[in-house]
């Protein structure tokens, strides 16, 4: 983010954030709120996270949905039937004998999507089986988007905190640091998720605390 600091000033600069998870967006509608346009670069930025294992991206997205129910849960009820995959699977539960149909139009809705990412990646190709693994993407996006809706515990760089409305965070007491829901990540929050390169937490007599240098 780029902000003149006669704009940061303007809109009560960042203090007023430090307490909030997702200060960029609210930096964002403070600057409309004092007559600012924000606007979107044109360019793209490449961002790959190679060394990131499965239940870290889950608890990426796990904790980035908790925060949308939290800031503008509209926005998230709308999602939720504007996922093709959502109608595909209604219509094969209710009528089994279409299930080819419903699988076509799915593939259809794969292809135009993977189409669009082509062409914000500068018209560069992506590889086929992105649009088999969509279903699945999509899939697990839908049962992230129900169980975030519950999520009020957010493990951020090591530190446990509890989500209020509008992404306003406070810090967790020992007793209350409990585990995430246990269907979707079997681990004690703060545990170092596996893929991960670089630990994020050191344990000392079942509290989390920062890493130290040493480790």
């Amino acid at each position: 983010m780029a902000v003149r600091l006669k704009a940061l000033r303007e809109a009560g600069g960042l203090e007023p954030l430090s307490s909030y998870l997702a200060e960029d967006y609210l930096l964002g509608r403070r600057m409309v709120e004092c007559g600012y346009r924000v606007v979107l670069q044109g360019c793209t930025v490449d961002n790959h996270n190679e060394r990131t294992g499965i239940y870290a991206f889950l608890d990426r997205h796990y904790r980035w949905l908790g925060m949308r129910w939290r800031i503008n849960p509209w926005s998230c009820l709308v999602e939720m039937v504007t996922i093709p995959t959502t109608w595909m699977l209604g219509w094969v539960i209710a009528e089994p004998r279409e299930a080819p149909i419903a699988l076509g139009f799915l593939a259809i809705f794969g292809i135009v999507d993977i189409l669009k990412v082509r062409a914000v990646r500068g018209n560069r190709p992506m590889p086929f089986y992105t649009i088999l693994l969509k279903p699945v993407k999509d899939l697990c996006h839908i049962l992230l988007l129900l169980a975030s809706l519950w999520n009020d515990r957010v493990n951020w760089r090591g530190h446990l905190y509890r989500l209020h409305w509008g992404s306003r965070i406070t810090h967790l007491p020992a007793e209350e640091r409990k585990t995430l829901p246990p269907f979707l990540f079997p681990m004690r929050m703060g545990d170092e998720w596996p893929g991960a390169s670089v630990p994020w937490v050191a344990r000392s007599q079942g509290s989390v605390e920062p890493a130290s240098a040493n480790r």
